[in-house]
């Protein structure tokens, strides 16, 4: 599965619908202003058998109720929460109230080279309480723009870093529940991160992160990136 987030009502307006077949797709909490035209696009998305969520980012989430009120009245196939973004709210609190939700993806977990891998695993086993719940791991490398290129070809040289075996040890023990967020896309490096992780659940790619205004994927480059994973995961 392809998760596509960052994005507002009016970009997936301006997307190919068509290839939307079998996508996960985020809309921006703070670009829905109508029920109606929210439940419209979902029930449309819903027929190419794409779903659609709603993404909450950490300045338009202020505390549970939120989400769980945007969830009754939108009834989002998914919502996408930063597991960092919601004050003074405990995974319990999740696993509580959050059992009628489709689908609840917790974003925002961390994965730099210098950390024990089974650290992501510990703050994921948090959530295991709610069976509809994924999770979304980043690859953060310090200052290095291609967290995956790192993964894989400088880290074997520092045997004390986290490796892609590390990575996938922990990943098979949440079989098909965690996204990996990538910056970059094209077919070979699909190819190489759905052999390295074939627990994986899917990739998530970001036309822009929250409270970044500057796009990391146009538009383009996002259709393109759903038709190559289409393509290669076929």
């Amino acid at each position: 599965m392809i998760k596509i987030s960052g994005i507002t009502l009016e970009d997936y307006h301006k997307l190919n619908i068509k290839s939307f077949h079998k996508c996960m797709i985020g809309i921006n909490a703070s670009s829905i202003d109508s029920h109606e035209r929210f439940r419209q696009m979902l029930m449309k998305a819903n027929k190419t058998g794409a779903r659609v969520g709603i993404s909450f980012g950490e300045k338009n989430i202020s505390n549970a109720d939120g989400v769980f009120k945007y969830a009754d009245i939108y009834l989002p196939d998914f919502i996408e929460i930063p597991m960092h973004g919601i004050p003074f709210t405990p995974p319990s609190e999740f696993v509580r109230r959050g059992k009628h939700i489709k689908h609840m993806i917790f974003t925002d977990f961390i994965i730099a080279p210098d950390m024990d891998p089974s650290w992501v695993l510990i703050n994921i086993e948090k959530y295991c309480g709610l069976p509809n719940a994924c999770f979304e791991c980043n690859l953060m490398i310090g200052d290095v723009e291609d967290g995956w290129d790192y993964l894989k070809n400088e880290a074997p040289k520092f045997p004390d870093e986290t490796q892609i075996e590390d990575l996938q040890i922990n990943f098979e023990k949440h079989n098909r529940r965690i996204f990996l967020a990538v910056n970059k896309i094209n077919k070979e490096r699909i190819n190489e991160i759905l052999h390295a992780f074939p627990s994986l659940g899917g990739i998530s790619i970001y036309k822009t992160l929250p409270g970044i205004k500057e796009d990391i994927l146009t538009l383009h480059e996002i259709e393109q990136g759903i038709k190559i994973y289409q393509t290669v995961n076929c």
